[in-house]
């Protein structure tokens, strides 16, 4: 893995820019989806209209576009190209751009009478998009001002509870429903600390006043269930001063899939670079870059990432493909039109490559001897020559000492416990051990940390919880912290994920024993033996049951009691099919080397 990165690391360098683009001439546009099926009145989906420009580049037109409705009477299209129903029927919708047309049928049926609400999938959204159920108002651990929600929404029995039967159930009131104190207070009608969040009329407020009125319901244990959501596009090259409308689809339980763009709550990680509103319009700003942009609904999460690129003329340059780092780089450098910096001399490519790889400085000699070794290879040769040797792994080994926690704890005896563990990790970054190896001897390590020193990672994490955090962070590249208590605010895990997890900790057992021969003092003298029982679980926090175990985005397990549950865990985490593991450690060695 390290001599894989790193063959990045001898070309890749800092980049350097170009100027701006006129606008570019369309050649055909694109309607997403290609049909639509309306089912009620409140079926009210997005129409994404994409162009193709000549240079292959594709661009949002779906404001910028025209639309036409065959049956005005079966459905209308606003200028952003969000599509109504208006009665049951067919027609077809024509969407024009500078001269180019194309056509998008559609059907409208079940007009007549509202669809059934769901307090899960229609309510609990509304509440988390306008910011009711955020830590900082009624979200939050205490609530506000004698009202509590679940953060985010992602306990929506509490927050039924709460809503008709706390506080004598004045929050809501079926007799009149414009007059529930949860209207009047959202609408800004009635004082309210949290200030105005929707107008009298929105469909924010109709909707809510539509299930007071009809008498409250939760919804059927039968009623489908949001299993995911997906955002359209992906990813687009982005102008500056551009846009791009997403659409966002909840996926349910029974296979159906719902157009919830305008139900969606979103969040920019660099509104520097591409801010969103709260119809999912990303705008892009001055500055080149990328921003990621997180949709949220019920509980699930998707991301839209916008890359923007240098204004000007489209920059080219050549580049040696060496490996797929290289060929990646060079896709993004071309995304954002920047051109790579020339290579650096060999003077400070000596000097660079020494430090990252070993930590030390080269010395007189060997910077003489490699400036006059006239190899073309001489610099992939250097690199092979530093992955050898010991300084390579004593470096390497601090970093990975870090990371795990290795801490001495005034142990003065260099046989056992931390001084063995940093010992071990510097012999098998030295052996080139294979990562998933070197990961797989550390989380099932067992035995007394004498004879097998990656127990001593076991001394930092004593708990379900500790196991869950660090496993998920140093192995995965996943924050699961916030899981322990609430389902995370920006991940798609929830608290049934994190203490699936944590299960495989159960059966872990430790105990202590004295050094032979040595004189017991404030337990310096004494060794840990980590060993695993025949029994034993972890409990879910949120159920109060027996947590099953369950990596993440995988079914669960089982474990019998001659098993060691962790070993299975290890066959996930270090199998193909685990997106998160290889990732992690590929972003631990491009941060080292390119900051």
């Amino acid at each position: 893995m390290t001599r894989f990165l790193l063959a990045a690391a001898v070309a890749l360098v800092a980049a350097g820019g170009a100027l701006a683009e006129s606008p570019r001439a369309v050649t055909a546009i694109t309607p997403y989806p290609a049909a639509f099926k309306l089912k009620g009145m409140e079926d009210a989906p997005q129409l994404l209209v994409t162009g193709k420009t000549a240079d292959g580049r594709e661009i949002d037109l779906s404001a910028a576009a025209t639309y036409a409705v065959s049956d005005p009477k079966v459905a209308r299209v606003d200028p952003t190209g969000r599509v109504f129903p208006v009665a049951n029927g067919s027609a077809e919708i024509t969407v024009s751009y500078e001269g180019k047309t194309v056509r998008v049928p559609l059907t409208a049926e079940k007009m007549e009478a509202p669809q059934p609400l769901n307090f899960p999938n229609h309510v609990v959204p509304i509440l988390t998009k306008l910011s009711c159920s955020s830590g900082g108002c009624h979200g939050k651990i205490a609530g506000q001002n004698g009202f509590r929600l679940s953060l985010l929404g992602f306990d929506p029995a509490f927050d039924y509870e709460n809503l008709l039967k706390e506080a004598r159930g004045r929050r809501v009131f079926p007799a009149a429903p414009e007059s529930s104190l949860l209207l009047t207070k959202m609408a800004g009608v009635a004082a309210h600390g949290g200030g105005k969040k929707t107008e009298v009329g929105s469909e924010e407020y109709k909707l809510i006043r539509r299930w007071i009125a009809s008498g409250m319901p939760y919804g059927s244990p039968s009623d489908p269930t949001v299993t995911k959501i997906s955002v359209v596009p992906e990813s687009r090259v982005v102008d500056r001063k551009g846009r791009q409308q997403v659409a966002v689809y909840a996926h349910f339980s029974d296979g159906s899939v719902e157009d919830v763009t305008r139900r969606a709550q979103y969040e920019s990680n660099d509104t520097d670079i591409a801010s969103v509103s709260d119809t999912g319009v990303v705008a892009t700003q001055s500055m080149t870059g990328q921003a990621a942009v997180m949709a949220r609904f019920n509980g699930h999460v998707a991301v839209f990432r916008a890359t923007v690129p240098r204004p000007g003329d489209v920059v080219k340059f050549t580049f040696p493909e060496q490996t797929v780092v290289d060929k990646a780089t060079a896709n993004k450098w071309r995304e954002l039109n920047i051109t790579p910096s020339e290579l650096c001399s060999d003077e400070v490519f000596i000097r660079r490559v020494y430090l990252d790889v070993t930590g030390t400085l080269p010395s007189a000699a060997e910077v003489t001897a490699f400036l006059a070794d006239k190899d073309a290879k001489k610099r992939d040769a250097l690199v092979d020559k530093l992955l050898d040797s010991p300084e390579y792994a004593y470096f390497f080994a601090n970093k990975w000492a870090d990371i795990l926690r290795v801490k001495r704890r005034n142990q003065a005896d260099r046989a056992y416990g931390t001084f063995a563990f940093h010992t071990w990790i510097r012999e098998a970054v030295a052996a080139d051990k294979p990562y998933d190896a070197f990961v797989r001897d550390i989380v099932c390590a067992i035995g007394d940390e004498s004879k097998s020193p990656a127990t001593v990672w076991y001394k930092e994490v004593k708990t379900p919880e500790q196991f869950v955090d660090d496993v998920s962070q140093v192995f995965l590249g996943q924050r699961l912290a916030c899981a322990n208590c609430h389902h995370h605010p920006y991940e798609k895990w929830s608290q049934d994920d994190y203490w699936g997890v944590a299960a495989f900790f159960g059966r872990v057992g430790t105990k202590t024993v004295p050094v032979p021969g040595r004189v017991q003092q404030n337990n310096q003298n004494q060794r840990q033996v980590l060993f695993v029982k025949s029994a034993g679980n972890v409990t879910n926090k949120r159920t109060g049951q027996t947590a099953p175990m369950k990596p993440l985005d995988a079914d669960p397990m089982t474990s019998g009691s001659d098993e060691d549950p962790r070993q299975k865990f290890a066959d996930w985490m270090t199998g193909p099919t685990n997106p998160f593991f290889a990732k992690a450690v590929a972003n631990r060695y491009w941060a080292h080397f390119f900051g």
